[in-house]
């Protein structure tokens, strides 16, 4: 029977990150590069019905439905956007889209 020795290649051996001026190491490449983040015209264009004037108001076309009704559909609406940029990475940005909603949805419960 043969025996072979078995020697470190340069494969198997730990490899050391490379130095750069700033003392990091290189970035790592991106594993998604289909991921972006959620975009500002969203933002703005999911906020824009919740918004009067720059502050959050009623909606009029929800003020004749019920309480469950309107409370669903301000959910529906926030679910379904969160849904869809939950990959994007930065869902908190989202966070303003949240505040409008809900301080909107207040104020159409409220509405005479």
């Amino acid at each position: 029977m043969l025996m072979a020795t078995v020697t470190p290649s340069m494969s198997t051996r730990r490899r050391r990150t490379p130095w750069t001026p700033s003392g990091d190491a290189t970035p790592a490449p991106q594993s998604h590069p289909q991921r972006r983040g959620t975009p500002r015209q969203v933002i703005t264009a999911k906020t824009a019905p919740c918004l009067r004037h720059g502050k959050p108001g009623h909606r009029p076309e929800l003020m004749n439905l019920g309480d469950p009704v309107i409370i669903s559909t301000y959910g529906a609406e926030y679910r379904g956007l969160v849904q869809y940029y939950l990959l994007a990475g930065n869902v908190s940005r989202l966070s303003r889209v949240r505040w409008a909603a809900e301080t909107s949805m207040l104020k159409t419960l409220g509405a005479p």
